[in-house]
């Protein structure tokens, strides 16, 4: 029963990081917004390696594991979390949530055909049904995007955020197993600063929002940023 309750309140977590992302990409560069939000995780990463005295840890890692934490790291955190971030901006919670999400029927098909994982009777069933769902949401989306032309750019930024989650979480999975999963989380913050620093370099011309409303912004994303932490202690 615990446990049952501990999914669902993991569940209303994440749910509710979706919608402080919604409220607060509004006036916010992605790039900026992703950068923000990831400060109190990176907080809580190292915290978390020095409470558990997994510090020692981290001098283990080869260079190998580095290159593909920094690929899934670039993946994830950067291409795919700031294409999520547009695609709420854009099209909303509602559609961009399930669209993103089904990046494990990219999952399923990737690891099937890169680490020879086995696809039985049930994932080709769950598949399917994620694929009709995420059909549904898409072709209402698409609908949407006849009469509004940003749509159409939300909806291609969530199948993005899909396809790239779906790559690193693959890149991921090949040093999981020989590595501590603490350590991973870590290291792949340190990857994500300096690539969305240097993105960030690149003028772009856009209208600043006024500074109330930039401190709003700036205290929704760092906190924002504690949702995914919220998300994994209900999981273990």
């Amino acid at each position: 029963m615990l446990g049952v309750i501990s999914i669902i309140v993991a569940a209303f977590c994440w749910a509710l990081g979706a919608s402080l992302y919604k409220k607060a990409i509004l006036d916010m560069n992605p790039l900026k917004f992703n950068l923000l939000r990831s400060i109190s995780a990176l907080i809580f990463a190292f915290l978390m390696l020095l409470l558990l005295g997994k510090w020692g840890l981290l001098s283990e890692l080869d260079l190998m594991s580095l290159a593909i934490i920094g690929a899934s790291s670039i993946l994830v955190l950067v291409a795919g979390d700031t294409f999520y971030f547009i695609g709420l901006r854009t099209v909303g919670v509602t559609k961009t949530v399930p669209i993103a999400y089904s990046y494990s029927i990219f999952v399923v098909l990737l690891s099937f055909l890169f680490l020879g994982e086995e696809i039985t009777g049930s994932i080709v069933f769950g598949t399917i049904a994620i694929f009709l769902g995420v059909w549904l949401v898409a072709s209402k989306a698409v609908d949407q995007a006849s009469r509004q032309g940003f749509a159409k750019v939300g909806v291609l930024a969530a199948l993005g955020t899909s396809l790239c989650w779906a790559c690193g979480i693959v890149l991921f999975k090949v040093i999981l197993a020989n590595n501590d999963p603490f350590v991973l989380a870590a290291v792949r913050m340190l990857f994500l600063f300096p690539t969305l620093g240097i993105l960030l370099a690149i003028p772009t011309r856009k209208k600043s929002p006024s500074r109330q409303s930039a401190k709003s912004r700036i205290s929704l994303a760092l906190l924002s940023g504690l949702i995914p932490i919220l998300w994994l202690l209900f999981r273990l």
